[in-house]
């Protein structure tokens, strides 16, 4: 028995597939594996391709032409609307540095190499991603990229039926030991790069010329199997996690699984057939692709304007508009292109689509392209986001020195060089108090060494699983008995090491291990007293759950908006200095510096002053809000250096 020309089966598994996604990225925990939808799609994917490319080549043989103009049929009106759309709402939405960097998403997405662009700036399963209303495009970057060397591997009219199996397999092969052992070394290259992702698509591949001209295998056979692969990829989306080593590995029980639900699905009286032939299902399938497109801009977007994760009425607003929106696109984008004879000549579709591709690229290359709409209708709101670039390149230029370079002596030397020396230490947040601390070191006449790496507390032998840290924080006990400081500033967002997991001792959180963290503290201290040194500690800056400039930039935007409404925003409670700090300081007794005395009243914390972010983000002072600090810190100096 052969399979029919159409395969319902594959519809009702595309389903599977973009629900898993979109409960996935809508926030529901129990779809906390669904990112392996896009791993079934790809699969789905490639043997949908190479089924289709064989059954044209017994016909006509293959063009390369042909083929991509097929592809644009399919994909491109869909894709070209959604873009448009979303740069559409985006202009109006947006604050101008993500606006920014939007348009250039858009650029990579042209392009089709979203995978690479979002590898470059972030991770996908990173905070950040909320911003990024185009990040689901990396996954039809990976695609787009394996077709053009599929369309080479079926151009080469020497590489007969045996060679390119050969071939397929030898990427399937390739691609899954690199992933496997990338993922290790780097998940976000693993994640995002076609090279380590190919083994997917391969594998849907095979499938294809497995069952090409063969009779469905029999139902009794595989009817089991079939169910098992379903359970099987039914268990991977409920209980994978993010934070799982992905793909990899980790991968393969969703490939395999889709891959036999695919060739058990061959013969539709298996009952993996008669589950997926569902109707409601089937419908969904035929339109996974404008549903995938549709759901995340919509999910960014708004959650872009509450400045929150969306609640569980949100999620299914959200879920029932992407489908309202997925059935217009099909029936007035999607098949209308795709069922279209041509007007004028063969590959029409196809010189569209590069037309309207070229098109916005040329748009977003020009400068009003990248200006928001609220830099001209509310500009203070902008000004008020722009906090967010408001950064030295000292400070850019100073963080994160190599080991090597510590030693040797090369690390920023700021201030009056030959002067009394003074040392910065600390992670980011003592970056982000440079500008001031720069600018003090001038006025007392004081040689800077800046020594600061995110993520590092300033506490000697305290041990922890990143290497860096405890290398940087060696180097520096060294550079206390040799240098003669007068005085050592330390800042750190000491909260975090006390509420979080940001680092670690021997696999336990630090924030498990509160004694060691206040005795290697306290340790440090007493250590920088007994080089001659005066401790400067600078506590805790008050941070927030949020992204400060730009809830400030977003209620000042949207305040019309949400009067309508009737959206409340309100900045969360700060996190202040935690207790095993001043535990600490009570023993020791170094110099301390309280920045809340400086930012907060008994009423309230202030983010803002003259119409300006004091905060880069949630908790790093921006260059601005640095100067809060200049007044205290100028007395301490004053009266360590007297």
């Amino acid at each position: 028995m052969t399979s029919p020309a159409h395969r319902p089966d594959i519809d009702g598994l595309r389903a599977i597939a973009v629900l898993a996604v979109v409960l996935y990225h809508a926030g529901v925990q129990r779809a906390g594996g669904g990112y392996v939808g896009v791993d079934v799609f790809f699969v789905v994917s490639g043997f949908l391709i190479t089924t289709s490319i064989l059954k044209r080549l017994e016909r006509a043989g293959f063009s390369a032409l042909d083929f991509f103009d097929r592809r644009a049929r399919r994909l491109a009106g869909a894709y070209l609307t959604v873009i448009t759309c979303t740069w559409l709402l985006s202009f109006v939405m947006m604050m101008p540095e993500d606006y920014r960097a939007f348009v250039k998403s858009i650029q990579a997405s042209a392009y089709f190499a979203a995978n690479q662009h979002f590898y470059e700036r972030l991770g996908y399963f990173d905070s950040a991603h909320i911003t990024k209303p185009l990040l689901h495009l990396w996954s039809l970057s990976v695609e787009e990229q394996f077709y053009i060397g599929i369309a080479a591997l079926f151009s080469i009219a020497t590489f007969g039926a045996r060679t390119k199996k050969l071939s397929i397999l030898v990427i399937f092969g390739a691609s899954l030991i690199a992933s496997a052992v990338v993922v290790r070394m780097s998940p976000e290259t693993a994640f995002f790069w076609l090279p380590f992702r190919a083994w997917e698509l391969a594998c849907g591949v095979a499938i294809g010329f497995y069952l090409h001209r063969r009779p469905a295998p029999s139902s009794m056979a595989l009817s089991g199997g079939g169910l098992v692969a379903l359970a099987v990829l039914l268990l991977c989306i409920i209980f994978y996690r993010e934070s799982f080593l992905f793909p990899g590995l980790s991968a393969l029980p969703p490939v395999l699984a889709a891959g036999v639900i695919i060739i058990a699905g061959s013969n539709h009286a298996a009952r993996i057939s008669q589950v997926l032939n569902w109707s409601p299902l089937t419908a969904i399938g035929r339109r996974s692709y404008g549903i995938y497109l549709i759901h995340w801009p919509l999910i960014v977007l708004l959650t872009y304007y509450l400045d929150r994760l969306l609640h569980p009425p949100e999620v299914l607003a959200v879920i029932l508009v992407t489908l309202a929106l997925s059935e217009l696109s099909w029936r007035l984008v999607e098949e209308p292109i795709r069922t279209r004879p041509s007007a004028f000549f063969r590959h029409e579709t196809l010189a569209a689509t590069v037309v309207a591709l070229v098109g916005i690229i040329s748009l977003t290359i020009l400068p009003f392209s990248r200006v928001p709409l609220v830099s001209a209708v509310k500009p203070e709101a902008a000004e008020l986001a722009r906090g967010r670039n408001d950064w030295s390149s000292n400070q850019i230029e100073c963080v994160d020195r190599i080991i090597s370079q510590i030693q040797s002596g090369d690390f920023c030397r700021l201030g009056k060089i030959g002067g009394r020396k003074a040392l910065l230490w600390g992670d980011s947040h003592a970056s982000a108090i440079l500008p001031v601390a720069e600018s003090l070191a001038n006025k007392f006449a004081l040689e800077l060494h800046v020594l600061t790496h995110n993520g590092c507390p300033p506490m000697l032998k305290l041990e922890t699983e990143k290497v860096f840290c405890r290398s940087t924080n060696d180097t520096i006990a060294e550079l206390l008995e040799t240098e003669r400081y007068e005085v050592v500033i330390m800042a750190a967002n000491w909260q975090s090491y006390g509420t979080s997991n940001i680092v670690s001792i021997a696999g336990q959180a630090l924030n498990e291990r509160i004694d060691e963290m206040r005795e290697a503290l306290r340790q440090t201290l007493a250590a920088i007293q007994s080089s001659g040194a005066t401790p400067l500690l600078v506590g805790q800056v008050p941070t927030y759950d949020v992204d400060v400039p730009a809830f400030l930039g977003r209620a000042v935007y949207y305040e019309p908006i949400d009067a309508v409404l009737g959206y409340h925003r309100q900045l969360p409670a700060p996190h202040l200095d935690p207790p095993y700090l001043n535990e600490a300081v009570d023993s020791e007794k170094p110099m301390v510096i309280r920045p809340s005395e400086s930012l907060c009243s008994s009423a309230r914390c202030e983010v803002s002053q003259d119409g300006r972010s004091m905060y880069k983000d949630g908790g790093h002072l921006s260059r601005f809000g640095s100067n809060v600090l200049r007044e205290p810190m100028s007395q301490a100096l004053r009266d360590i250096l007297r």
